[in-house]
């Protein structure tokens, strides 16, 4: 059966007349045709024509074919004079072939085009970003969502939180504050470490990301003394063009006492395999002289050279600087490492060197050469070298 009240047309296999005409249900293969594109399908439904209220349930099917619009749910109200529709009982909504909204309710403003919800509400594009947020909402023309406590995990695992935040899908940019980054943590070469970045605010698009007044670290999470190192800057920049994380004002801090200040620095993203730039600080503890930071730098001489200089900072003044050179040839390579170690009374220094070479298919040759000054200093101030392999013998 087909009928038509209010420019609304129905039809379905049973329907029902209460109160003169002004209540109706019907049941059975329904069909609803709210305009020319929008079309809902279900299983039963109540129409109150003194309120302009439609109920349609089980199974029920919205489908706007001029805007691209998909909603799926087990029960929807629709207000006509409102032009509102709210979605309830566990809803999907596809829009644009491009995003999946998931939520326990949502809101449909067929005038303003626009998706919204008061419930925890999770939206995904199609390069596998998962955007999950409370006060959703979501502008369908232009490809705009406004959210409170955000959760973006992106495609390389990465975990973003932020309190507030508009996010363009269509440009791929994000505006917001307080912002909370969790880095997957094999990013850094070393599952034990939790890297994280935190800050103000942040603006990030194709090209960067940038965060103001951040904090970076990858010490892990505990509940006593964490994190052990910090950089705070005023503005974090990851160039993801160039590869490079540039900070700016930075001030690196030891159980959050300030030890170094630099006005600009940088260090290549965890992506780059080779590229100049400060490595990760490392935190050791030696029984003898206490805590100590170091702080190294990679230098890429050439296509087959390069050099680590890793200045080490102890609480107490006393400072080492390590080098280690590196140089492969086609047919042999060499490793040099160094150290020296200066007090207000004693110099001391190691000098490891390896060298090996392929003469011809059968004649090899290598070269070591170990020397330090102190029976105990590689033991004693933990020296680290892959060419020590033992820190009491030579």
């Amino acid at each position: 059966e087909e009928v038509k009240f209010d420019d609304i047309k129905f039809e379905a296999t049973k329907i029902e007349y209460f109160n003169q005409d002004d209540l109706i249900k019907a049941s059975g293969k329904v069909k609803i045709f709210l305009d020319d594109h929008t079309e809902i399908f279900a299983e039963k439904f109540t129409y109150d024509r003194t309120k302009y209220h439609l109920i349609v349930e089980e199974n029920v099917i919205v489908e706007d074919f001029k805007n691209d619009i998909l909603i799926k749910s087990n029960k929807i109200n629709y207000f006509k004079k409102k032009e509102i529709i709210i979605a309830e009982k566990k809803v999907r909504s596809e829009i644009k072939g491009k995003y999946t909204i998931d939520s326990a309710e949502l809101i449909f403003d067929r005038n303003l085009l626009e998706i919204s919800s008061s419930n925890r509400t999770t939206l995904k594009d199609n390069f596998e970003n998962i955007f999950s947020s409370d006060n959703f909402l979501f502008r369908i023309k232009e490809d705009i969502l406004n959210a409170e406590n955000l959760n973006l995990k992106d495609g390389e695992n990465n975990d973003l939180f932020l309190e507030n935040a508009i996010v363009d899908l269509k440009k791929n940019e994000i505006i917001g504050k307080n912002i909370n980054i969790d880095f997957d943590n094999s990013l850094f070469s070393n599952n034990e470490n939790d890297p994280r970045l935190k800050g103000n605010s942040i603006i990030y698009n194709q090209n960067e990301t940038a965060v103001y007044k951040g904090v970076f670290t990858t010490c892990k999470k505990n509940k006593k003394n964490c994190p052990p190192w910090k950089i705070s800057a005023d503005k974090v920049t990851h160039k993801k063009n160039e590869k490079l994380i540039e900070y700016k004002n930075a001030w690196l801090s030891i159980y959050n006492k300030p030890i170094l200040y630099v006005p600009y620095f940088f260090h290549p993203d965890p992506t780059v395999k080779r590229q100049s730039g400060f490595l990760i600080p490392t935190i050791i503890n030696s029984s003898n002289y206490g805590s100590s930071v170091q702080i190294p730098y990679y230098n890429v001489i050439s296509e087959n050279k390069d050099l680590t200089i890793s200045p080490r900072i102890f609480f107490d003044n006393n400072a080492i600087i390590q080098t280690e050179y590196r140089q492969v040839n086609k047919s042999s390579s060499g490793i040099v490492d160094l150290s020296i170690n200066k007090d207000s009374s004693n110099t001391r220094t190691h000098l490891f060197s390896n060298y090996s070479g392929k003469f011809s298919n059968s004649s090899n040759i290598e070269i070591n050469f170990q020397r330090v000054t102190g029976d105990n200093y590689l033991k004693m101030h933990d020296i680290k070298s892959p060419l020590i392999k033992n820190k009491t013998t030579l």
